[in-house]
């Protein structure tokens, strides 16, 4: 099974080094709203299709695929990320010239046990909660 390293930026903080108002935290099925190209976003699944020449792996849950390319400007921070694993990224959505989606990304968690089920179930909790405040 092929090994990718996990990367983070040089600056260590992808929030402040880019002039971004906030990241809007998705599920994967929300990704393909065309609402999200060319916005920061933070989505996590499951890693298929990992391809180290590319620096890309395929970000899987249930029947939704998302492409994710590996800023190559990056460094490794250690953690090794291969195919079954859970991961959370973080990054903009670019549209291709033939319509697909891809996310210009870097990883920002790997986890093996993380259910991605109660992940997402998680979210549209804390929407729902954070909405139910503003009220």
């Amino acid at each position: 099974m092929e090994q990718l390293s996990c990367i983070r930026e040089k600056s260590n903080n992808f929030l402040y080094s880019h002039d971004y108002k906030y990241v809007k935290l998705l599920i994967l099925s929300e990704v393909f709203d065309k609402q999200w190209i060319n916005k920061v976003i933070r989505v996590a699944g499951i890693v298929t299709n990992l391809d180290i020449s590319e620096c890309s792996f395929v970000l899987q849950y249930e029947l939704n695929k998302l492409v994710v390319n590996i800023t190559r400007d990056l460094e490794c921070f250690g953690h090794d990320i291969d195919d079954g694993k859970t991961v959370e990224v973080i990054g903009e959505l670019k549209e291709t010239n033939n319509g697909e989606l891809i996310l210009e990304a870097k990883i920002i968690r790997v986890t093996e046990g993380m259910n991605i089920h109660y992940h997402h179930m998680s979210i549209l909790l804390r929407r729902k909660l954070f909405i139910k405040n503003e009220i």
